[in-house]
């Protein structure tokens, strides 16, 4: 069984179409025993039921000799991904960082609601006033601190229901009032990976290059490949699931729809990405056949 390695593409454009914000806060919840993290877009952010979250990361500190317990998914499938007590930049905090994981139960962005993403308990001596980390605020939040680690708060979107597509970001804490969307203006902002500079583009199985495919143009997705493992770190398969038909192109892209590189699949059965030096985040496996797109798969990088 052969198999092809692609390199990752170390220079892309993120071109942005829309930006709306979308904020987080914990509060008690009902009974004065757990307390949740809820997510509420800005006032007018209007999103579609395609919209799909790609990466998120929600850091809490509280005062040192609590315990952080029955934590509890609600929105979203989320893990504790570290504690942290007492660093020398705040010797009387413990920080706990939840990583998101995957989309399910779906988590909902509306401006009229919030949406509990996740709950737990604080116990222990101590104040148990738990807290979010404020991103470039808090002295725990630098690079690099003392214990190395990476601390803050982030959640990703994307909407592709509405045009131009929305991009949905983080963009910080709130409280009870209603959350106004501050004036963006779409920008270009070009991203380079230091280690490499060399974008893969081999021919497709006719010995011609491949043609700039639009991912959001795909309405109904065939089931020809799947993605393996997902969430994936290093690398990840492409696994066909047809093998009656080959040939064709399988295209990375970013979550902004940015080409990322580009492999001919010619009789292989899996194709091998390297995911290496991406950033953690969503993005999208795509498979043209016969000129066509026929399937796109979402790729979440951790």
């Amino acid at each position: 069984m052969n198999r092809i390695l692609l390199v990752s593409c170390l220079c892309w454009l993120s071109a942005s179409s829309v930006f709306s914000q979308i904020f987080m806060k914990i509060e008690p919840l009902p009974g004065g025993d757990s307390w949740g993290v809820f997510l509420k877009a800005c006032s007018d952010l209007e999103p579609s039921n395609n919209t799909i979250t790609g990466s998120g990361q929600v850091t809490i500190h509280f005062d040192k000799g609590l315990s952080f317990t029955n934590f509890t998914s609600h929105a979203g499938t989320w893990q504790v991904n570290a504690t942290v007590t007492a660093p020398n930049e705040a010797p009387g905090k413990v920080y706990v960082s939840v990583g998101f994981i995957t989309d399910n139960p779906k988590i909902i962005y509306h401006p009229d609601y919030e949406t509990l993403l996740f709950s737990f308990k604080l116990t222990g001596a101590g104040q148990a006033q738990p807290k979010l980390l404020e991103n470039g605020v808090d002295p725990f939040d630098q690079l690099p601190n003392s214990l190395n680690t990476n601390p803050g708060n982030e959640l990703s979107a994307i909407d592709f229901g509405v045009s131009p597509t929305g991009f949905y970001y983080f963009s910080g804490i709130y409280g009870d009032e209603q959350v106004e969307c501050a004036p963006t203006v779409p920008q270009d902002t070009t991203v380079s990976n230091p280690q490499d500079s060399t974008v893969v583009t081999p021919p497709d199985s006719t010995g011609q290059t491949g043609t700039t495919t639009n991912i959001f143009d795909l309405e109904q997705s065939a089931s020809i490949f799947k993605v393996s493992p997902n969430p994936a770190y290093d690398w990840v398969s492409v696994i066909f699931l047809e093998t009656e038909k080959h040939g064709g192109l399988i295209r990375l892209w970013s979550s902004n729809g940015s080409e990322m590189g580009t492999l001919s699949r010619g009789r292989n059965e899996i194709l091998r990405l390297n995911l290496e030096g991406l950033p953690a985040g969503l993005y999208f496996i795509t498979y043209e056949l016969d000129g066509k797109l026929v399937q796109r798969e979402r790729l979440v990088k951790q």
